[in-house]
């Protein structure tokens, strides 16, 4: 399947959680010295929120996700770009909740985590 571009425009309010991984190597007399840890030393998830959103909407989204099964990357534009230049990161979704706000209308909670698949 050729990789995918997710479309639809979450809430405002979109969190995002940044891990740097670094190795500390501890010396005598407590001196540290921290080692970044691999080549993709900084990764991103993204908590992301369609509210009351109509359920056709949801169902299509839920497709999406479906069809990647968690382990499929699809690339998510990066929303926090200034410049506006149409930024694309690799992620997955693995998890995603989906509640029944209302009468014809859901709310669709997930979970992004980059990835750095070839």
């Amino acid at each position: 399947m050729p990789t995918q571009t997710f479309t639809w425009t979450p809430d405002y309010g979109l969190e995002k959680d940044v891990t740097v991984s670094v190795t500390p190597v501890k010396f005598g007399d407590n001196y540290t010295q921290r080692l970044r840890s691999g080549l993709n030393t900084r990764s991103q998830v993204w908590s992301v929120t369609f509210t009351n959103r109509h359920y056709t909407l949801v169902d299509t989204i839920e497709d999406f996700l479906s069809q990647h099964n968690g382990s499929d990357y699809f690339f998510w534009p990066d929303h926090n770009d200034p410049s506006n230049t149409a930024k694309f990161i690799k992620v997955i979704c693995d998890k995603w909740t989906r509640t029944y706000s209302a009468p014809q209308h859901d709310t669709l909670t997930m979970t992004l985590t980059q990835v750095f698949d070839l």
